[in-house]
Protein backbone atom coordinates (compact mmCIF):
# COMPACT_ATOMS: atom_id res chain seq x y z
CA UNK A 1 0.00 0.00 0.00
CA UNK A 2 1.60 3.11 1.22
CA UNK A 3 5.30 1.86 0.60
CA UNK A 4 4.27 0.85 -3.01
CA UNK A 5 3.25 4.44 -3.50
CA UNK A 6 6.41 5.89 -1.85
CA UNK A 7 8.88 3.44 -3.57
CA UNK A 8 7.41 2.16 -6.97
CA UNK A 9 6.93 5.04 -9.18
CA UNK A 10 5.32 2.62 -12.46
CA UNK A 11 1.49 2.85 -11.63
CA UNK A 12 0.86 0.26 -14.00
CA UNK A 13 3.47 -2.22 -12.37
CA UNK A 14 1.73 -1.64 -9.03
CA UNK A 15 -1.49 -2.36 -10.41
CA UNK A 16 -0.09 -5.58 -12.09
CA UNK A 17 0.92 -6.48 -8.70
CA UNK A 18 -1.73 -6.04 -6.76
CA UNK A 19 -3.96 -7.57 -8.93
CA UNK A 20 -1.20 -10.67 -9.02
CA UNK A 21 -1.30 -10.69 -5.14
CA UNK A 22 -5.51 -10.50 -4.75
CA UNK A 23 -6.09 -13.38 -7.19
CA UNK A 24 -3.92 -15.39 -5.09
CA UNK A 25 -5.66 -14.16 -1.79
CA UNK A 26 -9.11 -15.16 -3.58
CA UNK A 27 -7.74 -19.05 -4.54
CA UNK A 28 -6.47 -19.20 -0.90
CA UNK A 29 -9.34 -18.33 0.80
CA UNK A 30 -12.35 -19.01 -1.82
CA UNK A 31 -15.44 -19.16 -0.27
CA UNK A 32 -14.74 -17.32 2.95
CA UNK A 33 -15.53 -13.53 3.50
CA UNK A 34 -11.79 -11.70 2.02
CA UNK A 35 -12.05 -7.90 2.86
CA UNK A 36 -9.29 -5.29 1.96
CA UNK A 37 -8.24 -2.24 3.92
CA UNK A 38 -6.80 0.13 2.47
CA UNK A 39 -4.32 1.81 3.47
CA UNK A 40 -4.37 4.30 6.52
CA UNK A 41 -4.57 8.27 6.11
CA UNK A 42 -1.15 9.57 5.97
CA UNK A 43 -0.01 13.54 6.15
CA UNK A 44 0.60 13.87 2.70
CA UNK A 45 -2.00 12.25 1.60
CA UNK A 46 -2.21 14.62 -1.58
CA UNK A 47 1.30 14.63 -2.28
CA UNK A 48 2.31 13.67 -5.77
CA UNK A 49 5.96 11.85 -5.82
CA UNK A 50 5.04 10.77 -8.75
CA UNK A 51 2.25 11.62 -11.44
CA UNK A 52 -0.58 9.98 -9.47
CA UNK A 53 -0.98 11.03 -5.49
CA UNK A 54 -1.92 8.39 -2.28
CA UNK A 55 -5.23 8.96 -3.15
CA UNK A 56 -4.72 7.40 -6.57
CA UNK A 57 -3.09 4.72 -5.02
CA UNK A 58 -5.79 3.95 -2.55
CA UNK A 59 -8.56 4.22 -5.33
CA UNK A 60 -6.34 1.73 -7.57
CA UNK A 61 -6.34 -0.45 -4.61
CA UNK A 62 -10.41 -0.33 -4.02
CA UNK A 63 -10.72 -1.37 -7.58
CA UNK A 64 -8.53 -4.28 -7.76
CA UNK A 65 -9.94 -5.78 -4.68
CA UNK A 66 -13.65 -5.26 -6.00
CA UNK A 67 -12.58 -6.59 -9.47
CA UNK A 68 -12.26 -10.03 -7.20
CA UNK A 69 -15.33 -9.56 -5.25
CA UNK A 70 -13.27 -8.99 -2.03
CA UNK A 71 -14.81 -6.49 0.18
CA UNK A 72 -13.31 -3.31 0.50
CA UNK A 73 -12.95 -0.99 3.53
CA UNK A 74 -11.07 2.71 2.99
CA UNK A 75 -8.52 2.42 5.44
CA UNK A 76 -8.34 6.43 5.30
CA UNK A 77 -11.75 6.05 7.37
CA UNK A 78 -10.73 4.27 10.23
CA UNK A 79 -8.61 6.74 11.83
CA UNK A 80 -8.79 10.39 12.80
CA UNK A 81 -7.01 13.01 10.38
CA UNK A 82 -5.17 14.73 13.47
CA UNK A 83 -0.81 14.15 14.30
CA UNK A 84 -1.76 13.27 17.43
CA UNK A 85 -3.30 9.93 16.99
CA UNK A 86 -0.23 8.99 15.50
CA UNK A 87 3.23 8.15 16.77
CA UNK A 88 5.17 9.94 14.19
CA UNK A 89 2.48 12.55 13.49
CA UNK A 90 2.31 11.42 10.11
CA UNK A 91 1.59 7.72 9.29
CA UNK A 92 2.01 5.30 11.57
CA UNK A 93 -1.49 4.83 14.42
CA UNK A 94 -0.44 4.93 18.05
CA UNK A 95 -2.14 3.40 21.05
CA UNK A 96 -4.96 5.80 20.68
CA UNK A 97 -4.80 5.84 16.87
CA UNK A 98 -5.09 1.74 16.94
CA UNK A 99 -7.78 1.88 19.68
CA UNK A 100 -10.03 4.19 17.01
CA UNK A 101 -9.14 2.08 14.22
CA UNK A 102 -10.12 -1.31 15.58
CA UNK A 103 -12.89 0.15 16.40
CA UNK A 104 -13.89 1.18 13.20
CA UNK A 105 -12.84 -1.65 11.92
CA UNK A 106 -14.89 -3.74 14.02
CA UNK A 107 -17.93 -2.09 13.01
CA UNK A 108 -16.58 -1.82 9.50
CA UNK A 109 -16.74 -5.75 9.54
CA UNK A 110 -19.71 -6.27 11.49
CA UNK A 111 -21.66 -4.75 8.26
CA UNK A 112 -20.59 -7.36 5.97
CA UNK A 113 -21.49 -10.47 8.67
Amino acid sequence: GTNDWSYCGDFNDIRRRCGEYLSQVVEWFNGKHIFSITPVWRADFDRKPSPYSFADCCELFKEEAQKRGIKVIDGVKLTPHLPEFYADGFLHPNDLGFTVYGMNLSAEIQKYL
